[in-house]
Parts: C-alpha cells; sequence; structure tokens
C-alpha cells in the first residue's frame, strides 16, 4: 500500500502550478482532505470545475448531471468504455468548450476571481471537513424537554378542542376549525374567509375567537424546532461533530449560499437553541451578522438618503421606519406596528403583491392597501425601485445583470401572461437585491 507520505508528495508534484479540471471541484477536494489525509495545502491548488462553469452559463436551467454537463457543452464520449481515461479525456475536451464559453458570456473574471476561490473555503481544509462541534450533552437535554413541551402542547390543544385530533394533519385541523367550531362564521368578513387555510396567518385572525388557533400554533414552533434543528442535528451529527452541506454557486440563480444535511440556517434566532453549536477547544467561535442586509442594498441603489440615514443610526431600523411612517415616537410604536412596517418593506422589496401581504399580515385586502399606499407615500423610493427594476429588464428583452457578472433571464417579463409576467416581475426584484447580497459576501470571503 503507497503510504500517505509518498501519496501526498506524488500529488503534490502533479498539482503544484497546474490547473485541475475536473467535475464538483468540491467533492474533490473533500475526498482528498478527509479520505486521503492529506497534509498539502489544498487551498492552493488552482481548480476549473466544469459544473460550476456551466452552472453560470446556464443558471436558469443548469444541468444536474455529468452526462447532461457534458451534453450542454456539446462534449461526446469518443471511447467504447466508461472508464476514467474516457472521462479525463470528456473533461480536458469540456475544458476548452468552457474556456471559451466563459470568455464569450463575460463570466470569466466571476468564475477565476469569485467562484473558483470560494470552493477550498466550503470544502477542502474547509467549512465541510471540519464542520462544528455540537455539545451533546445539552442536546440531548432539549430533545427530551422538547418533547415533554410537546407533549403538553398536544394535550392542550387536544382539551380545547374537546377531542383528541391528529394537529399534523392539515385537513384534520381544517375539519376541527371549520365544520365544527365554525370559528370563521364570527369574523366580520366570513364569506371572504378561506376555510381551506390552516395557515400561521390564517390561525392568527381566529386567535381572539377561541383558545384553540394560538395553541395549535404554540404545538407548530415546538414541533418544527423538535423535528427540523434537534432531530436534525440528531440525524447527522458523528462524533460530536455536524458536517452540513454548503453551497454556494449552485443553489440559486443569485449564488446565494445554500445549506443541508442539516439546514444550520434555519436555525432560531433563540439563544439556548444557537448554544448546542459550540467551539472546538482552543478556538472561538464568531458571529458577524449582516444586519439589514436587503435593506442596506435596497437604500443604495434606490439613492434613498433619508433611509440610509436611518439604517445608520443607533436602533431598531423597523421601529424607526414605523415612527416616521406614523409620524410618532419610536418609544410609541408597538410590536404590532413594527412587525407590520418589517413585512411591508420585505414584501416591496421582493415584489409581493397586495394579496400576498394581505396574508402575510392577516388583514383584509383593502387594510392592507390602506397601509401600503401609507406606507408607499412616506417612502416612495420602495415602489419606485421595483418599478425601474421591472422597466430595465423589460428595455433589456428580458434581461438582468449584476456587477459581478451573473445574470438571469426572464423572458416572461415581457410576455402576454399576466401571471407569468407578474411572477417574473417578482423574480426581477429579487435577483437584483438578493444578487448584491451575494456580492456583499463573497467579496468578504
Amino acid at each position: 500500500m503507497i503510504s500517505n507520505k509518498v501519496l501526498t508528495e506524488f500529488l503534490r508534484q502533479i498539482i503544484t502550478g497546474a490547473e485541475v479540471v475536473c467535475y464538483n471541484a468540491k467533492n474533490v477536494l473533500k475526498y482528498l482532505a478527509r479520505w486521503c489525509n492529506l497534509q498539502y495545502d489544498l487551498d492552493n491548488v488552482r481548480f476549473l470545475d466544469i459544473k460550476i462553469g456551466v452552472n453560470l452559463l446556464r443558471a436558469d436551467n443548469p444541468p444536474n448531471s455529468f452526462a447532461a454537463v457534458m451534453e450542454a457543452l456539446g462534449v461526446q464520449n469518443m471511447s467504447p468504455y466508461a472508464d476514467a481515461v474516457a472521462v479525463a479525456n470528456m473533461l480536458r475536451s469540456a475544458a476548452v468548450v468552457l474556456r471559451t464559453a466563459l470568455i464569450a458570456e463575460g463570466f470569466e473574471k466571476l468564475f477565476y476571481d469569485i467562484e473558483m476561490p470560494i470552493v477550498p473555503i466550503i470544502a477542502g481544509t474547509g467549512m465541510e471537513v471540519r464542520g462544528i462541534e455540537v455539545n451533546m450533552t445539552k442536546l440531548k437535554q432539549m430533545e427530551s424537554s422538547l418533547l415533554v413541551e410537546l407533549n403538553a402542547a398536544a394535550t392542550a390543544c387536544h382539551a380545547a378542542a374537546g377531542r383528541e385530533f391528529l394537529l399534523t394533519s392539515p385537513a384534520q385541523v381544517r375539519t376541527l376549525l371549520y365544520d365544527e367550531l365554525r370559528l370563521h362564521t364570527q369574523l366580520p368578513a366570513a364569506r371572504f374567509f378561506d376555510t381551506t387555510d390552516t395557515s400561521e396567518n390564517a390561525l392568527r385572525k381566529l386567535n381572539a375567537l377561541h383558545p384553540l388557533p394560538n395553541l395549535i400554533l404554540e404545538f407548530r414552533r415546538l414541533h418544527k424546532s423538535q423535528t427540523t434543528f434537534i432531530g436534525g442535528l440528531v440525524q447527522h451529527v458523528k462524533n460530536g461533530i455536524v458536517s452540513p452541506e454548503w453551497s454556494l454557486q449552485t443553489a440559486a440563480t443569485t449564488g446565494r449560499i445554500a445549506c443541508r444535511g442539516p439546514n444550520l440556517q434555519a436555525v432560531p434566532k433563540v439563544q439556548e437553541l444557537r448554544s448546542i453549536l459550540v467551539a472546538r477547544q482552543g478556538h472561538v467561535l464568531l458571529a458577524a451578522d449582516f444586519q439589514q442586509m436587503e435593506c442596506r442594498v435596497f437604500a443604495a441603489l434606490a439613492a434613498d438618503d433619508k433611509l440610509m440615514n436611518l439604517l445608520n443610526a443607533p436602533g431598531d431600523i423597523f421601529r424607526l421606519l414605523a415612527a416616521q411612517w406614523l409620524k410618532r415616537a419610536e418609544g410609541d410604536v408597538t410590536a404590532e406596528e413594527r412587525e407590520r412596517t418589517k413585512r411591508i418593506v420585505y414584501a416591496g422589496l421582493y415584489g409581493a403583491g397586495v394579496r400576498s401581504l394581505a396574508e402575510m399580515l392577516g388583514a383584509t385586502y383593502d387594510h392592507t392597501l390602506q397601509f401600503l399606499t401609507s406606507f408607499n407615500r412616506s417612502f416612495p423610493s420602495l415602489p419606485r425601485f421595483g418599478e425601474d427594476t421591472v422597466r430595465r429588464c423589460v428595455a433589456a428583452g428580458g434581461t438582468l445583470s449584476l456587477p459581478s457578472g451573473r445574470r438571469r433571464c426572464l423572458p416572461a417579463i415581457v410576455g402576454s401572461d399576466p401571471a407569468q409576467r407578474a411572477h417574473a416581475q417578482r423574480q426581477a426584484i429579487n435577483f437584483l437585491v438578493q444578487g448584491f447580497h451575494v456580492i456583499i459576501i463573497e467579496d468578504c470571503n
């Protein structure tokens, strides 16, 4: 068997100063670091990842397999065999085609200066190999505690309902609330209420009518913490370490980061839950928060000095916005008014319509329209930003580009179908805001 020292030196001679062409460089780096136990500084290896390159070229419809990537580049297996030599020859041919295409599409700088250097941060000796340490004692204690709370919440729901029912079944919840208790009939606009809806927004509308809706929401909160976060950690932790998969380049057209197995981005902002993740001995965990990044991106793009001043002022941005909008002191803004302001802002940033916003606010269409009209009058740059973004995309034939070179094609924005056109308009606004957010994060790396 070849010793690790010999293997390391052999690979060092092959890799040093060369460009390594491969499919899915992240997995290659993880294999070399984890299974070959290489001591070589893999961060200095220069990769050309065919998969990421084609994802840039076909961001709206990326191929999802090696065969599909080769087909997208017009590369065929000229060998009668599907062995390592045949794959290597296909990769070499694909690299030639990819380099030419990246230059032609203006993606060369984005690919080599931003996308490729990020790979070793995620893999190699980076995030996915090292993982994050978990306080197993605290995790097991919290798992037991949550199960007790969950059972108590279920018992309270059954007591309020007067019978047992399956809390995780939307159909059974719907039958109980609307067919048996008929809570919706007590609402002022009962005939407009959707009796198929058991979402959080729907239940909040019924809160004042009966204790059950609020108890169901509490059960769902606990159930999500137990199944999504605690359960996810328990399932994926190995030897006290959890190593989720991070995707920066291939998860979304904007390049936004995604995490799975488990999704640590979904950990609720509750200190007790987050304290389960700890630093290794001799290390510290550094928390860096890009506070209200979407709002800051918007303020800069819209050249809104008033909003920029509020963002740079001490205090809670959404409470400050609500105070300006409602023309009252910051301390007089209620939690409900702050939350309403936050939802209106993000609905505007991501192009949500009045009906969607009404669902988020748990308000009627007319009341939501009044809120929105009043807010837009105080901050006119918000609707103007959306209108300008859509106009720009339409003028470019349905294409939006970012300074990084990343682009999004939205042909439906100039189409005749109103529903598809509205959806494309929301995608355009979302692409611009999230895309600039990603540029800032990538530059920090």
